[in-house]
């Protein structure tokens, strides 16, 4: 699959069941993510909750959601850190290091400096090297890490906090 065949757009509602499945694969991976399974319905209702300074970018190839990133205002109840936005990337397997996760990225960015957004803050599981490099390839800087802050598969994880200033 060519990047070039890769649209990335902003996602809908009657996206939901798509990127329940996308997000689901990846929890199914068990390595890279703290999130749990949602269903169609949960991810439809979370779409829908969604202000609009936060959103949900999908690429799509051939008709098919392979990625997705979204942005958040995990600061919303105060007037101080409305400039922070958190993010999320997970691309499925199969389709990572295409540079689907830059295009959603170029997405994103221009949709949080619209949104008055100046910084953008991630938690990455600190043995996902692979996300931590693209992460830094993208600008993020490593600032701190939570110590045993998941757990996936009984194990204690780190997650390393990292940010980029727009």
């Amino acid at each position: 699959m060519a990047e070039e065949n890769v649209v990335v757009r902003r996602a809908t509602p009657e996206d939901a069941e798509r990127i329940a499945k996308v997000l689901g694969s990846i929890v199914d991976e068990g390595k890279f993510t703290v999130l749990k399974k949602f269903s169609p319905e949960e991810e439809r209702s979370y779409l829908q909750s969604l202000s609009d300074r936060e959103a949900i970018f999908v690429a799509e190839s051939g008709g098919k959601i392979v990625g997705l990133q979204s942005i958040d205002s995990p600061y919303k109840y105060s007037d101080k850190m409305e400039h922070v936005a958190t993010i999320g990337t997970f691309v499925m397997d199969g389709f990572r290091g295409m540079g689907i996760g830059k295009r959603l990225a170029e997405a994103t960015w221009s949709f949080a400096r619209e949104k008055g957004y100046e910084k953008i803050v991630i938690a990455v599981l600190h043995d996902n090297e692979r996300a931590l490099s693209f992460y830094e390839k993208l600008g993020f800087k490593r600032v701190g890490v939570h110590k045993k802050h998941a757990k996936l598969g009984g194990e204690y994880k780190d997650e390393v906090i990292m940010e980029f200033f727009l």
